[in-house]
């Protein structure tokens, strides 16, 4: 196995941990990182137009966000682990923000790519116990940031009701029977500039009618926390199927099924959860609201077999949920493809990165994976690019590389 096929990103050699993808409002990519060196800085790098802004050309060399040096934004009361979200500011705004693991964030001060000098933390916050995990934005204009409390486990979010305003921070009272390390929602259209303008309510996260809807994974189940109304913050509890004779140990992950297709499962949640069977290979499962918005329901799970998938590496086993190898994105048709990495029998057991997609919008899975290849992955991500290639970027051995389709709702990749 190698990285043969992977375009590296030049960072000199100095160690990355973690990678995140964002797209800006006119469609350019970004590609986010720390290095591991001194205070661990942000660095990002982006997509570039050229001299007409009609076509990408490449990507920009690495750029340092602003230093802290008051390390909490590290977070490491519990975790190793320093994670990188990227969102879009409130409605309106069409920004980047950058939230990290333990709660700091810097957001640039006008679409496309002004930042200002410092990173800041998200308000006082509930406790620096508190893992950031997951990021929305509701259909009324508030950008959230939702984490669990890795004492109490409970879920609190900060939310922001105008780009550069104040973040206030609210608690949901501790998940029903079992914790959870972690949340999820859906953030597709933070990585995609195309999947934002599909959206019919502005909101990103949540559900067709604009409530965000957020999942925590248990051993045994998926637990579902929703607004009760667009820009509530009242949210109402429930779970999906529980799993037989499985259980939930790597990751999960929610994606909206195509809002634009139209009739009564336009803009579907699809929850994506890799579990573990009584034979200990870990298989992925997914279910599915039975129509938009779910009000009849979710179907069972249904497992996508083919490939045994592989856990990321961490630094702190203890606390997996924080750090998952799954990621879900869109076609420009509107197919599902999930990423995930697996294990590949016939080249000595190697991990490497695959995926694998719907036939088509709402239609069923396609029966193989498809290897990316990739050697010794540490983090991925991916985003789509403005013309709607979807773009992959990994962290092998601390470096950053990437590859991308050649053409859209296609097999086909670049090769370095």
């Amino acid at each position: 196995m190698s990285n043969n096929k992977w375009t590296p990103e030049g960072n000199n050699n100095t160690p990355c941990g973690n990678v995140a993808i964002g797209a800006n409002e006119d469609g350019r990519l970004e590609i986010y990182t720390y290095f591991l060196v001194g205070d661990f800085p942000i660095f990002h790098k982006w997509q570039e137009w050229d001299a007409n802004k009609q076509t990408i050309i490449g990507f920009s060399d690495w750029s340092e966000f602003p230093a802290n040096k008051d390390r909490t934004y590290f977070n490491n009361a519990f975790s190793g682990n320093l994670d990188i979200f990227a969102a879009i500011t409130v409605v309106g705004d069409s920004c980047i923000q950058i939230v990290t693991q333990g709660a700091w964030g810097i957001a640039q001060t006008s679409a496309n790519g002004i930042w200002p000098n410092n990173i800041s933390r998200l308000g006082g916050g509930p406790s620096d116990q508190t893992m950031m995990a997951a990021m929305a934005r509701s259909s009324k204009g508030s950008l959230y940031a939702f984490g669990v409390d890795q004492g109490g486990f409970n879920i609190h979010y900060a939310e922001q009701s105008k780009k550069g305003g104040s973040w206030s921070w609210h608690t949901i009272n501790h998940p029903p029977k079992e914790a959870a390390y972690a949340v999820r929602v859906d953030d597709w259209g933070f990585r995609s500039r195309l999947a934002r303008l599909s959206s019919p309510t502005g909101g990103i996260g949540g559900d067709l009618d604009g409530r965000i809807e957020m999942f925590y994974g248990t051993p045994s189940r998926i637990w579902s926390i929703v607004q009760t109304a667009p820009g509530s913050d009242t949210w109402g509890e429930g779970g999906l199927s529980q799993f037989s004779n499985y259980t939930n140990t790597g990751d999960w992950t929610v994606i909206q099924n195509d809002p634009t297709s139209g009739g009564n499962v336009a803009g579907r949640l699809e929850v994506f959860a890799l579990a573990l069977s009584p034979a200990g290979t870990n298989s992925l499962f997914h279910s599915w609201q039975i129509n938009s918005n779910g009000t009849t329901g979710w179907s069972g799970w249904q497992e996508i077999p083919g490939l045994n998938i592989s856990l990321l590496p961490t630094q702190d086993p203890g606390h997996l949920f924080l750090k998952g190898p799954l990621r879900a994105a869109r076609q420009q048709n509107g197919s599902i493809v999930i990423f995930a990495l697996g294990i590949d029998p016939t080249k000595g057991n190697a991990t490497s990165l695959f995926y694998i997609q719907q036939n088509g919008p709402h239609a069923s899975f396609r029966p193989n994976w498809v290897n990316l290849d990739g050697d010794n992955i540490k983090a991925f991500d991916v985003g789509q690019s403005i013309d709607g290639k979807l773009l992959v970027a990994i962290n092998s051995n601390g470096q950053i590389f990437r590859r991308q389709q050649t053409q859209i709702n296609s097999d086909n990749w670049t090769t370095a």
